[in-house]
C-alpha cells in the first residue's frame, strides 16, 4: 500500500525527523506503523515542511502494536491519515505517554513474480572487497561529533531537482 513514499518508519524507537523538505511523494510522505509486534516509541517528527504528497504524514500503528510517546510537531503540513494527527496529544519524554488514534495498518502488498528471497544464490566473491568477513574491523576517525539539528537550516526546494526522475 505504502510504495513511494519520502520516508517510512516501522517499529522505530527514538528516531528524530526534523528540518527536512518532504514534497512529491505519490502515496505518503512520512509513515509511522509498528513492524510485527514493535509499536513505533518516542519518535520525534518536528519542524518539517511537507509539500504536494499523496498524504503529509501518516501513523498507522497495529491494534497488537500501538506504540506511545511519539510528536508529530511544529510540521508545515496539510493532510494527515487519521485526519486528525496533528491535533492528537502525543508528546512525551519517554515511550510511555499517551497513545495516538491510528489509521488502518497497510495492507501487504503481493510479492513480486520471481523466486522467494531465501533461495537467491549468495554472490560471488567481491575483488574490490579484500578480506571481506575476515578483514580487521578499524574504529571511524576524524567524525564530526554531536550534530544540533536545530542549527541545520531547512535545504532549498530545488536540492536534489537535477536527479530528479519526475524531471521537476
Amino acid at each position: 500500500m505504502f510504495t513511494r513514499l519520502g520516508i517510512g518508519i516501522a517499529g522505530g524507537q527514538r528516531n528524530t525527523v526534523r528540518n527536512n523538505w518532504i514534497e512529491g511523494n505519490p502515496r505518503a510522505g512520512l509513515v509511522l506503523m509498528s513492524a510485527e509486534d514493535v509499536p513505533p516509541t518516542g519518535n520525534a517528527i518536528t519542524a518539517n515542511t511537507f509539500n504536494s504528497n499523496g498524504v503529509d504524514a501518516v501513523y498507522a500503528a497495529s491494534d497488537r502494536a500501538p506504540g506511545r510517546g511519539n510528536c508529530l510537531t511544529d510540521n508545515a503540513l496539510s493532510t494527515t491519515t487519521p485526519k486528525d494527527l496533528a491535533t492528537q496529544p502525543q508528546c512525551s519524554a519517554d515511550a510511555h505517554g499517551p497513545v495516538m488514534t491510528s489509521a488502518a495498518p497497510p495492507t501487504r502488498p503481493a510479492a513480486p513474480a520471481g523466486i522467494p528471497f531465501r533461495m537467491v544464490p549468495e554472490p560471488p566473491n567481491q575483488p574490490q572487497m579484500p578480506g571481506g568477513a575476515t578483514a580487521p574491523v578499524r574504529a571511524a576517525t576524524g567524525l564530526p561529533g554531536p550534530v544540533d539539528a536545530d542549527r541545520v537550516p531547512l535545504p532549498g526546494r530545488d536540492l536534489l531537482a537535477a536527479h530528479s526522475r519526475s524531471g521537476s
